[in-house]
């Protein structure tokens, strides 16, 4: 059984026109103890569909307008905010991009830890303490005891990202949904970052769910990887079978414009163009305007996703 199950899901925002649709009809999983990749550029959908799992998002604007998420087999979509608090934290553990942004300012390190596991499980104080303590040392964390009484603008962004991190696995979720979470910290933390995760994943059997728009990320951790495009997957499959053999266009594109320790270039490759507003997406293949290989038929009719080359491709004339 797959620890997530995402079927159809299609989320809007209410915007002066009406509903504009922002996520359409996702579907993918994500197996006990593997990690999958959701990868595209901003606005392609990836927050919106990581943050509509366990309905973070604020209602209105945002809705659900279709589809369902399951945790191990059990419906999630439609449960009440009460209900759903139990599900966040115990069961789906969230990392977020930017820790200063979600780590309360005016209260210390460890009040927050403690107050996290307190919340679902009916502990004393002192044991909580010891936990959030043993888990700071486990990411790495040095002299957690005395960071436990610090406040988030003591700490470094890697430490502060650390305890985002801590603070996401400190009941043992089955899943752990990490948003960007090396995006603002530089290359030596990333990897540290990177490190730890990997870490804790095989130590509490962690399912992940990584979003990020980096495909080195994605090579060096992922075992599959979801490509998304203007809210739609276009592309899924084995990481080493879509980096090494992308078949849609898009994907092809945002290979070449990654960095590569193997090839030295003056200039990295560029899409042109940018991702379509949810207003402007109709009829056809969304990337259509960008795209190398459009035909007439890319234009009028939109793709779904089709066995090729042992992933999954959404594209009319997908890469040989």
């Amino acid at each position: 059984m797959n620890v997530l199950d995402i079927v159809d899901l299609t989320v809007g925002f209410t915007v002066e026109s009406g509903v504009s649709t922002v996520v359409d009809r996702v579907s993918f999983s994500v197996g006990q103890g593997e990690v999958v990749g959701l990868v595209g550029e901003s606005g392609s959908g990836k927050s919106v569909t990581a943050m509509s799992i366990v309905s973070l998002l604020p209602s209105p604007p945002s809705q659900l307008l279709g589809g369902t998420v399951a945790l191990n087999g059990v419906q999630i979509s439609g449960l009440s905010n009460k209900e759903l608090q139990k599900v966040r934290g115990a069961q789906v553990g969230f990392i977020f991009q930017e820790p200063m942004t979600s780590l309360n300012p005016v209260y210390t390190i460890g009040f927050q830890l403690i107050e996290a596991i307190r919340i679902h499980e009916k502990i004393k104080k002192s044991q909580a303490r010891e936990r959030s303590i043993d888990m700071l040392k486990r990411v790495g964390v040095s002299e957690p005891e005395i960071r436990m009484k610090q406040y988030p603008h003591e700490l470094s962004g890697g430490l502060r990202q650390r305890v985002m991190i801590t603070m996401a696995v400190l009941c043992r979720p089955q899943l752990l949904i990490a948003d960007e979470p090396t995006t603002a910290l530089d290359v030596t933390i990333q990897a540290q970052i990177l490190q730890v995760l990997q870490g804790l994943k095989s130590e509490l059997n962690l399912s992940m769910l990584l979003i990020t728009h980096d495909l080195g990320v994605v090579s060096e951790v992922c075992d599959r990887v979801v490509v998304m495009y203007a809210g739609r997957i276009i592309e899924e499959g084995k990481t080493t079978d879509v980096l090494q053999h992308p078949q849609h266009p898009y994907t092809a594109a945002l290979l070449q414009s990654s960095p590569s320790l193997d090839e030295r270039v003056k200039r990295l490759s560029t899409i042109p163009g940018r991702v379509k507003a949810p207003q402007d997406r109709g009829a056809g293949c969304n990337f259509v305007d960008r795209c190398v290989n459009a035909s007439t038929k890319c234009f009028e009719f939109e793709p779904e996703l089709v066995a090729s080359y042992g992933s999954q491709v959404a594209c009319w004339n997908p890469v040989s």
